[in-house]
């Protein structure tokens, strides 16, 4: 059947969180406009929808050549192929064909993607031995809170967020700890420290991955063992200031990046750094997504002209908030995508 999720997953949809919940979620579709919808996610379905419905069908789509990236827009033509390929897919079953791409629709553009050839990644199996180990530092906000730094270390496909970051990697395992407080990084690091000394074993290959306040204290683990880390990424690390002696570590690591956004950060409310043990980073100043974050956050402080300055401060002060953990997201989810990456590459060299 169509909507039956084969074996192999392509590659154009793996790696992405957004459309990890629309492939497994009934009710949680990617929607067409003007519902804001993850351009990432969105410019993967459009590209399994040029391969699968023909460049005629997503010519507006593609605005700089179906060689460049689509513009990550689910408008109008997105909608169109998505609805031309229901109908031709499920003929009969006007329910669903509704121009939105959700369980059955993904599951289907998988199996006719596999069935043009290549592209096709093999999920991880739970039930193998694991010879290699990845470890990932969750931050703050990913469904964690205070009480909770000391769950087991487990594989959690329940929870959408380490689900989405261990999608394609070798035998996973996620360390779900709370580092929201600058004064739980010590505990912190010693239970990983702990944990990774009594279960991995020093010949194998090591994964250290760390997102946001996990980043800032995934190369203080590394620096804690005693054998060498296979390839440790800190993605958009967060650390109190540009004196953190974190990032100054120094750790054994045969390979190593920082995926992360630079600002000015004039708000002067979290640091973004770039830790010096580490090799090479990622600049998303430029990015499109980051670009639009900046646009709307000084149209919303233009709008405050207008209120009394007593309001107009507080009014500031919740905009740029918001803006910092808007472009702190996006920094988070583009690295890790590039960090689990290159973790899947380093667990697979010989």
């Amino acid at each position: 059947m169509a909507d039956k999720d084969p074996s192999t997953k392509h590659s154009l949809f793996v790696g992405n969180s957004r459309l990890d919940e629309a492939y497994n979620t009934l009710g949680r579709s990617l929607k067409p406009a003007p519902i804001a919808e993850d351009p990432d996610a969105v410019r993967r379905l459009q590209k399994a929808l040029l391969k699968l419905m023909g460049e005629a069908a997503m010519s507006k789509s593609f605005p700089n050549g179906f060689n460049a990236e689509p513009d990550g827009k689910y408008g109008k033509q997105t909608m169109d192929a998505v609805l031309a390929f229901q109908r031709k897919t499920f003929p009969g079953q006007f329910a669903e064909c509704d121009g939105r791409a959700g369980i059955k629709t993904l599951r289907a553009m998988n199996v006719g993607l596999i069935a043009l050839g290549g592209g096709g990644v093999t999920p991880p199996n739970p039930d193998l031995p694991k010879p290699d180990t990845v470890v990932v530092l969750q931050g703050a906000g990913f469904g964690n809170s205070p009480g909770q730094e000391n769950p087991p270390i487990q594989v959690s496909a329940g929870v959408p967020s380490a689900a989405s970051f261990s999608v394609g990697l070798k035998n996973p395992v996620v360390y779900k700890v709370w580092n929201g407080d600058p004064n739980r990084g010590a505990a912190v690091v010693d239970k990983v420290v702990g944990w990774i000394n009594a279960n991995h074993p020093k010949e194998k290959k090591l994964v250290l991955i760390g997102m946001s306040s996990g980043g800032a204290n995934v190369s203080e683990v590394a620096s804690r063992l005693g054998f060498e880390v296979r390839y440790l990424a800190a993605c958009d690390a967060a650390y109190s200031s540009d004196s953190d002696p974190r990032r100054n570590l120094g750790f054994q690591a045969k390979q190593s990046e920082a995926f992360f956004q630079t600002l000015t950060n004039q708000f002067k409310q979290e640091f973004h750094g770039k830790p010096s043990a580490i090799k090479t980073f990622q600049d998303f100043s430029n990015d499109p997504e980051f670009a639009a974050a900046e646009r709307d956050r000084k149209i919303k402080l233009a709008a405050l002209l207008v209120l009394p300055p007593a309001a107009n401060v507080l009014a500031r002060g919740r905009i740029n908030q918001g803006f910092i953990d808007a472009v702190h997201t996006l920094a988070v989810r583009k690295g890790n995508a590039a960090a689990f990456g290159n973790a899947k590459a380093a667990l697979n060299a010989s």
